[in-house]
């Protein structure tokens, strides 16, 4: 959600489906906010919630699973701290819910800007002599799903009874 660029913004908003032609004004959590792709209190179809002071996201519901019909998942942010002299702002807490409850909690204890990273950090060539990729000698067999297991016990069943 944090594009420096609108038109990146709002194509990655219309690729989950958020309609940007419905806008409403909602309250989550003691603050009021705009609500983007959906109806206030409506809570059925992907959104954004852009608090309404600070005009930072506060909450993102997407589809989940990547399917429809995929119950609808939702990304809170909060604890906004200033990173730059007040220039960059960042959620501090990021909580990922699925089916309402908390899943995933990411809190920054700590950062620097513009840290001292060494050259070598993005030397391809380098790390390629530090990493070395894994080889594998033997060909892995092909998982079987619970269709195949099922298909095999019917062919199993059909021979007795041939």
């Amino acid at each position: 959600m944090l594009y420096r660029e609108k038109e990146l913004l709002l194509h990655s908003l219309g690729e989950q489906d958020i309609n940007l032609d419905v806008v409403s004004l909602g309250r989550y959590k003691d603050k009021f906010a705009y609500v983007i792709g959906a109806k206030y209190p409506d809570e059925s179809v992907p959104q954004i919630w852009i608090e309404k002071n600070t005009f930072r996201p506060i909450r993102y519901v997407l589809k989940g699973g990547g399917f429809d019909g995929a119950p609808l998942e939702e990304i809170e942010y909060s604890d906004y701290k200033a990173l730059d002299k007040k220039k960059w702002w960042y959620p501090t807490r990021i909580v990922f819910y699925q089916n309402g409850r908390p899943d995933r909690v990411y809190v920054l204890k700590s950062y620097t800007v513009n840290p001292n990273l060494s050259e070598q950090l993005f030397d391809i060539a380098y790390l390629k002599t530090v990493y070395k990729p894994i080889a594998s000698t033997q060909q892995s067999p092909s998982p079987t799903s619970e269709v195949d297991d099922v298909k095999k016990a019917i062919r199993d069943f059909t021979k007795i009874f041939e």
